[in-house]
């Protein structure tokens, strides 16, 4: 791009000396290292002249009042009037810079624009946007693997607007580039920091006339029903006396004429859950005037947005709701996809493809139907229909809470089961007695909260159990859920996802073993398609490893055993010992929430000089108190794992307990049963798993270009078994050191006072 620089005031007062520029001249900076830019007075307005160093002569720019000067923050935005002031005949960059080379583009943005607004450049981020860009015009999948201090998000930003402008100029209209991403974070991240940053800089240069657009996508749950919220406001306003708060604030806020978006209402997620869009909506009385039905519309029109940012399960499910009706895609179809976390996405297309059957199901959709009797005279009828789907209800759950063994959520496994033949029996009775209450019940306006013929559809996904796997969750030792999915995910995910005339990147700081993507793409159905559309990067930290970190695995650890008293007291002791050489800051990473209760309850009387969290499945906000606190000690499994930032010295040792293969689910049996022995089933699935979900565990620790710290691995498999050489390939960046005094004096060399303070 054109260059400014600021080192040309003694030339132009030469010029003045010379009398070839005004007496009154200031400078202000020079353009393309020839046109010196400069600003005088006559009377309060200021006149911009841009004066040529070669040829003496100078050509008026611009004039502006006393109180709207430019200054070095809007120079950038006086470019095309110096470009139209000297008549500039250059290589016209400036005008028909999406007609010039784009690996250029990408330079130039990097190198060029950004740093104006305070970006550093990194020639790791400018390589890694240039092979997005390539993966996104000459590839079908393009694997980007990124570690942390990249600036992947901007990287894929950059490429994607260019690939998106360059397909404007060649087709003749604009299509939104799609961004998935796994958590909401990152989403508000992108739509309300990222891109409006990178939209200023283009738009201050002129590459773009309008600010880039950009929208989170979210599910219709999350938007305004006029119908339900009609029905509900209805049901309230009968008890006057019990809601008569709520009543009052309904009638203040003007909910009914003004809700739409509800993520933008503060009110409890109950009553929120009362007037979303749920159901099908097609004998509405309210479809003419529906406002989630022109936001559909709208988001549909070609050229409504630059960026449409969602999640990944809403990603997929546009794609498999695209063949039914692709006019009620809230997504629109588009030829580029970026897929960040995409670590994540196969866990996504289970629950997308799959199905799940909660144990309270059956009450809600009672509750919803109860009062919908078509005529008294069936009354009785009616009311027994449901009575028969309750009974039918508990009765298969009390089946399939006798296949549990004792701490089959110790975990947060699934628990693989068979559906017995009585368990399916009470599953087409069920099926049977919905499909009944269906054709007695009368119609409701609106949408109702639970669908009858909905739940029938998912139960009868579970009799045919041939090609799936069926498992029990439980969440917080509550009710169960009944869960399925295919066992033909990379099948599917080959289908639906790839084989389509789109371009993606995927992109994650972990989708490799730390040796090649073999298993992320076998995993993904990725490595079914031919290999001429499939590229692969990785882009390695810019940090420094090497002064910065240390990696620590004893020798003298007894064989992972859960249920052993001496394993969980040598556990303890190993950990007091590091949180003491490391003066807290730890996260301790359990595999188990059982051990780490027992850690927990061992060491916690020790550490008192400490700040103590402990996460349950009950307790999970404990990872934001821990970031409050100064030198804490924080006990953590599942999500503590991955996608957590602790920045700074707050967390500067973590502690890894076991190795993290996977535990057992349905999909891992299937797995095993698959491979025919175990060898093969650990060489090819459970270790490049674990080392995956290791480099994520260890990758908590360094979040910064100025974090120092310490990760140890209390498991003997990670010092005596056949696969060492393979964890130490895939931490290959942290220096070892062979005891807890090497430690100590490492934490001692790379903290402050403040540190032990």
């Amino acid at each position: 791009m054109f260059e400014i620089t600021y080192n040309d005031s003694d030339t132009l007062q030469n010029f003045i000396d010379a009398d070839k520029a005004y007496h009154s001249a200031i400078y202000d900076f020079t353009f393309e290292g020839r046109f010196i830019v400069y600003h005088f007075f006559v009377k309060d307005v200021a006149r911009y002249v841009a004066l040529d160093s070669m040829t003496g002569y100078g050509s008026e720019i611009t004039r502006r009042r006393k109180n709207n000067l430019f200054d070095s923050r809007s120079y950038q935005s006086m470019i095309p009037m110096v470009l139209d002031a000297i008549k500039y005949t250059g290589d016209r960059r400036y005008l028909n810079i999406l007609d010039t080379n784009p690996q250029e583009i990408i330079e130039t943005i990097f190198r060029v624009m950004l740093p104006e607004y305070g970006f550093a450049v990194r020639e790791e981020q400018i390589n890694l946007s240039k092979d997005m860009y390539l993966g996104l015009t000459t590839k079908q999948v393009a694997i980007c693997e990124a570690e942390v201090g990249t600036g992947k998000t901007l990287a894929y930003l950059v490429a994607a607007f260019v690939a998106q402008r360059r397909y404007a100029t060649e087709y003749g209209f604009l299509l939104p580039v799609t961004v998935s991403t796994s958590s909401i974070e990152l989403q508000k991240m992108i739509v309300e920091k990222e891109i409006p940053q990178l939209s200023r800089a283009l738009q201050d240069y002129g590459i773009i006339k309008h600010p880039l657009s950009a929208v989170v996508r979210k599910g219709k749950e999350h938007y305004f029903c006029k119908a339900r919220y009609d029905d509900y406001f209805e049901k309230i306003s009968r008890n006057e006396d019990k809601y008569s708060k709520l009543i009052e604030f309904f009638n203040d806020s003007k909910v009914a004429s003004r809700a739409f978006d509800l993520d933008q209402w503060d009110m409890p997620a109950a009553i929120k859950g009362k007037m979303n869009v749920k159901g099908k909506c097609g004998r509405c009385a309210y479809r003419d005037e529906c406002r989630y039905r022109s936001f559909l519309k709208a988001a549909n029109e070609k050229g409504s947005v630059d960026f449409q940012v969602t999640n990944h399960n809403m990603f997929l499910m546009s794609i498999k709701a695209s063949e039914d009706d692709p006019k009620i895609r809230i997504i629109q179809d588009s030829p580029y996809v970026v897929i960040d976390e995409s670590h994540k996405l196969l866990e996504a297309a289970q629950g997308t493809f799959g199905e799940k059957f909660s144990e309270g199901l059956i009450q809600k959709y009672i509750n919803s139907v109860k009062h919908l009797n078509a005529s008294k005279e069936n009354e009785k009828i009616f009311s027994g229909m449901l009575s028969t789907a309750q009974k039918n209800n508990q009765q298969l759950f009390a089946k399939l809470r006798k296949l549990l063994p004792d701490g089959a959520f110790d975990d947060e496994q699934g628990y693989n089961i068979t559906l017995p033949d009585s368990a399916v029996t009470h599953i087409r009775k069920l099926i049977e007695t919905i499909h009944h209450i269906e054709t007695y019940r009368s119609p409701q306006r609106g949408a109702y909260d639970v669908d009858g013929r909905s739940i029938a559809k998912i139960l009868s996904r579970f009799l045919r159990q041939n090609n799936k796997h069926i498992w029990l969750e439980q969440e917080d030792n509550g009710p169960l859920s009944l869960c399925c999915c295919p066992k033909n995910m990379a099948d599917i995910l080959e289908k639906t996802v790839w084989d389509k005339c789109r371009s993606y990147i995927l992109t994650s700081g972990t989708m490799s073993d730390g040796t090649d993507f073999s298993f992320f793409k076998k995993e993904n159905g990725i490595s079914r398609l031919p290999k001429h559309l499939v590229s692969e990067k990785v882009t390695a930290s810019p940090f420094d490893y090497a002064n910065h970190t240390r990696l620590y695995i004893p020798s003298d650890m007894p064989a992972p055993d859960n249920s052993s008293g001496s394993y969980i007291a040598a556990v303890s002791d190993k950990i007091l010992k590091l949180v003491d050489a490391t003066n807290g800051h730890t996260a301790i990473l359990f595999t188990s929430y059982k051990v780490l209760q027992a850690v927990y309850e061992r060491t916690a009387p020790k550490l008192k000089k400490y700040d103590i969290f402990c996460m349950t499945r009950n307790k999970r906000t404990v990872i934001s108190e821990f970031r409050k606190s100064k030198n804490g000690v924080l006990f953590a499994s599942g999500s503590m794992w991955e996608g957590v930032d602790c920045i700074g010295d707050g967390l500067s040792s973590v502690i890894i307990v076991r190795l993290p293969f996977p535990l057992r689910s349905a999909m891992m049996e299937q797995k095993k049963e698959a491979a025919g022995d175990v060898i093969k089933f650990i060489q090819e699935y459970a270790l490049p798993e674990m080392l995956i979900k290791l480099r994520q565990g260890a990758g908590r620790l360094i979040r910064c270009e100025s974090d120092t710290g310490v990760i140890s691995i209390l498991d003997s498999r990670a010092d005596k078994s056949g696969y060492v050489g393979k964890i130490r390939m895939a931490l290959s960046k942290y220096p070892s050191v062979d005891s807890i005094d090497e430690i100590r004096t490492f934490m001692e060399s790379v903290k402050g006072a403040d540190y032990y303070a």
